[in-house]
Order: structure tokens, then C-alpha cells, then sequence
């Protein structure tokens, strides 16, 4: 029954990210459905679904995508590996500190992924 739930909350974060996302940018930066799914998921599934969260979600994505195979999950896995395994050091009911490790953990990914387009794609940052 949960892996039911994770398929369609997989699909409805696919959906949002595709097409609601798209249309709301702020500034050229979108919301990342995927990534908030993939660290809910790290924060507040049992054990072995939150260790695999990320690596769950990040295949999802990259079947979904036109980026190299793999940088999605091996990205979101290990963001979703370092939350989980910080969240036992952390007050877990305590909202500010999860929102604030969610906040570096999206940032560390992003800026993972800005590093990579650089590298990719050499003829800018505002080229892609």
C-alpha cells in the first residue's frame, strides 16, 4: 500500500514539476517538486524508504528528463542519504530545524547542479 502512495506522490511531483513549475518562475528559478519530495520523504519516512528516498526520486526524474542518466539520482540520493542520516541528531518535531537542513540540502544540491551546467555547458550561466 505505501509503495502505491510513493508511485502516485512520484507522479503527481512529476506532474507538477512538468508542467505547473514551468509556468511559475520567479527571477528564472523554478520550484523544485522533486527535490521537496525527495527530502520530505528523507525527513519523515521510516528507515530504509528514507535512506532510498532520494535515489528513488531521482531515478523518477531522470526517466523524465533529457539529462545524462544517473546525475538525478546520484544528486537527490545523496541528498536524500545526508538527511536522513542527520535527522536522528536533529529534534525531528521541530519545524524550524527541519526546514532549515531541508534549505541547506536543496542549496547544496543546486549549487551541485549549477557547477555542473557550468562545466557542461562552458559558454555561460545564463546560456541554459
Amino acid at each position: 500500500m505505501r509503495s502505491a502512495a510513493l508511485v502516485i506522490l512520484l507522479m503527481a511531483a512529476l506532474v507538477l514539476q512538468g508542467v505547473v513549475a514551468a509556468r511559475l518562475d520567479w527571477g528564472g528559478a523554478r520550484v523544485d517538486a522533486m527535490l521537496v519530495l525527495a527530502l520530505f520523504l528523507a525527513l519523515h519516512a521510516r528507515k530504509p524508504l528514507s535512506w532510498w528516498s532520494g535515489v528513488v526520486v531521482g531515478a523518477a526524474c531522470d526517466l523524465a528528463s533529457v539529462e545524462r542518466f544517473g546525475l538525478f539520482t546520484l544528486t537527490y540520493g545523496l541528498t536524500g542519504l545526508f538527511v536522513a542520516t542527520i535527522r536522528e541528531y536533529l529534534f525531528i518535531y521541530n519545524v524550524l530545524i527541519q526546514a532549515g537542513t531541508a534549505l541547506l540540502a536543496a542549496g547544496a544540491t543546486q549549487a551541485v547542479w549549477l557547477a555542473y551546467r557550468c562545466w557542461q555547458y562552458p559558454a555561460g550561466v545564463g546560456s541554459f
